[in-house]
């Protein structure tokens, strides 16, 4: 019996993960924080961003909730773009604040190199 596989082959990346699937991997991962009825919505991770001084940059931002083990516990990452330059890239700033509190748990500036 031959398998034939769709063109292209299987997907690489799989789907997103859902609000209950970062959880269960906080809980699983001994983490604290973890219930996702408890986190704040992604609108209320954008207005405290703003809050704290994070500038719009010259792209949309790039929010995404996910489980950070360095931290032990699930956060909102934002991400924004300040500068663009075929030759260079671009660079940013990331933030990422807690889903639970709110609270700030890191800030970093980025470069993504061409």
């Amino acid at each position: 019996m031959k398998l034939t596989s769709e063109p292209g082959g299987p997907a690489i990346i799989g789907s997103a993960p859902t609000v209950e699937d970062i959880a269960r991997e906080c809980e699983e991962s001994g983490g604290s924080g973890c219930d996702e009825r408890a986190f704040i919505s992604r609108d209320a991770a954008i207005c405290l961003a703003r809050a704290s001084g994070v500038e719009e940059g010259e792209r949309p931002w790039q929010v995404s909730l996910n489980y950070y083990d360095n931290h032990q516990r699930v956060g909102w990452l934002i991400m924004t773009v300040r500068g663009d330059s075929r030759d260079s890239g671009y660079w940013g700033d990331a933030v990422v604040l807690d889903a639970t509190t709110g609270d700030e748990l890191a800030r970093t500036t980025y470069t993504a190199t061409p």
